[in-house]
């Protein structure tokens, strides 16, 4: 069995932005199959909406109670 080989944090860093853009993408198609009369503006501003809202994330997408960054390193 090979041994996995380790990224660079650079290019671990581009794959995540890549795969965030891939899931910004797959929610602008859903929300133009979901509302096909929406001019592209309006579709951006839904996309722009549910970027901020997050329904079912509004406090990001990990477990635990929401906090901020310097109470843990407190």
């Amino acid at each position: 069995m090979k041994t996995p080989r380790k990224l660079d944090p650079a290019t671990g860093f581009r794959t995540g932005l890549a795969l965030a853009d891939a899931g910004i993408e797959m929610k602008r198609a859903q929300l133009q199959r979901d509302f096909p009369a929406d001019t592209p503006d309006e579709t951006l501003n839904r996309l722009n909406a549910w970027l901020r809202e997050r329904p079912g994330a509004e406090f990001g997408d990990g477990e635990g109670r929401p906090g901020w960054f310097a109470r843990r390193n407190a």
